[in-house]
């Protein structure tokens, strides 16, 4: 039986933006090359959901002026970067009849991230993923070439079918790749998404022959995959923002350790090791980053 924690285990462990310049305008995903020029599939159809309803068919209202917009997306920011997803939530829910682009996105934002508290019943973690879902394809509808639009599409997206089952998760695989690589033919800059876009490719590499078979039965044709590439995600991420992630560093580690180049596998993982822990992420690099330490120097 394929095991579905080991398919999706980390693919998007930094859904969360890890700084205000990462959430703000020019966050992509997956962007790297040029000539791919990836046409967007078209997600599945969102069933339900009176606020689904109302995004999608309420009338545009731009009732904002610039300045207006202005203070309320900063001090979204600054609630999101204090950890007050609810209060991010009550601050601009009012405002997504309105459809504007810097408003909708950061709801399917901070409605994805409070849905992973574990402080929510599975109805509310069901309700807000759908929110989020409904909220990255609404900001792609009002801009199609939103570089955050395609990054949080790609993450809601794959939440919002894993509530669906595994078999739909599997499906939509190719499909989240393809958003994230648009996110980041739109932004070559955000080095979260090109992270996200490493892990796509290591956690599909890293599966038993066996367990890929039936992935690829239930998604069809998936894109060649190597922890090569995958290296190659986590190596541009670092060059973009240096030590932006301690769990880039970790997988940097993985990467080289899986290619036989054991001396810049313990290079990377005691920088995963002594990256300062602020975070749940910080912790679980540095225990993951300690334990295949020791095991190399065993």
């Amino acid at each position: 039986m394929i095991s579905r924690a080991k398919v999706f285990a980390n693919l998007f462990a930094c859904a969360r933006a890890t700084s205000i310049k990462q959430t703000v305008i020019p966050l992509t995903f997956f962007r790297t090359r040029a000539t791919l020029a990836l046409k967007l599939i078209k997600p599945i159809a969102l069933c339900s959901g009176s606020f689904v309803v109302l995004a999608a068919t309420s009338p545009s209202k731009q009732t904002l002026s610039s300045k207006d917009l202005n203070q309320i997306t900063k001090k979204a920011d600054a609630l999101f970067n204090d950890n007050k997803f609810e209060d991010v939530l009550k601050l601009l829910r009012p405002f997504k009849e309105d459809r504007i682009e810097d408003i909708i996105w950061r709801i399917s934002r901070a409605a994805y991230t409070l849905s992973k508290s574990q402080t929510i019943s599975k109805e509310e973690h069901a309700t807000l993923v759908e929110e989020s879902y409904a909220m990255a394809k609404l900001t792609i509808e009002l801009n199609e070439n939103s570089a955050l639009g395609h990054k949080w599409m790609s993450i809601a997206l794959d939440a919002y079918s894993n509530l669906q089952g595994f078999r739909e998760r599997c499906a939509t695989l190719t499909t989240v790749l393809n958003h994230m690589l648009k996110s980041i033919e739109l932004d070559p800059t955000d080095a979260t998404v090109i992270y996200m876009v490493g892990m796509w490719y290591y956690s599909i590499t890293d599966l038993a022959w066996y367990q890929r078979s039936v992935l690829q039965a239930i998604a069809g044709k998936l894109p060649a995959v190597s922890y090569e590439e995958a290296l190659t995600y986590f190596k541009r991420a670092e060059e973009i923002s240096p030590n932006f992630y301690s769990l880039n560093l970790l997988m940097l580690g993985k990467c080289y350790h899986k290619l036989g180049d054991l001396d810049s596998a313990i290079a990377y993982l005691r920088r995963a090791i002594n990256y300062p822990k602020f975070t749940d992420d910080d912790h679980k690099a540095h225990q993951e980053a300690s334990e295949l330490l020791k095991k190399l120097k065993a």
